[in-house]
């Protein structure tokens, strides 16, 4: 009696469940050659300037003198696994291009500015992008500032905490 009322929901009408954006993946090099070497040796130096011991990380594998001397070196797993240790990075991604190197050598550099600000009580939480070493320097300002105009207008109430 009441089939003739029924209306037959298309399939297209049917709701899904909205799919995750596929995170893009960043190419990785599939040789090793004196610009990838070159791309290790700043970010180890990187590293260094911020206080990293470089005798923490991997030990320079033996294929890069073959590297050193000119010749491209195919990477394989292995490779990239001694690659990784020896460079101090998480992914041989960022070593592919000069672009992919100078997002991790900008991560590094904030290295310094965020052990500042912990140090001072400060605790960032960014959310998407990294911070650059110099925004970051304008917040920890930004906060001393903010600090210190607290502290003026409130004298007691800083002594106490």
């Amino acid at each position: 009696m009441f089939a003739k009322l029924r209306r037959r929901r298309l399939a297209a009408t049917i709701p899904t469940r909205p799919q995750a954006p596929a995170v893009p993946q960043r190419p990785e090099p599939s040789v090793a050659d004196s610009e990838t070497l070159a791309r290790a040796d700043r970010l180890r130096a990187a590293l260094h300037e911020v206080g990293l011991d470089l005798e923490r990380l991997g030990p320079e594998p033996l294929w890069l003198a073959d590297v050193r001397a000119g010749q491209p070196v195919p990477l394989g797993p292995d490779e990239r696994t001694e690659l990784v240790a020896y460079a101090g990075i998480v992914s041989t991604a960022s070593l592919a291009s000069d672009d992919a190197c100078a997002v991790v050598l900008r991560q590094i550099e904030a290295i310094p500015v965020l052990r500042e600000m912990r140090e001072e009580g400060m605790t960032i939480h960014s959310c998407g992008e990294q911070m650059s070493a110099s925004s970051l320097r304008a917040v920890q300002e930004a906060v001393r500032k903010a600090a210190r105009e607290r502290e003026e207008k409130h004298p007691a109430a800083a002594a106490t905490e």
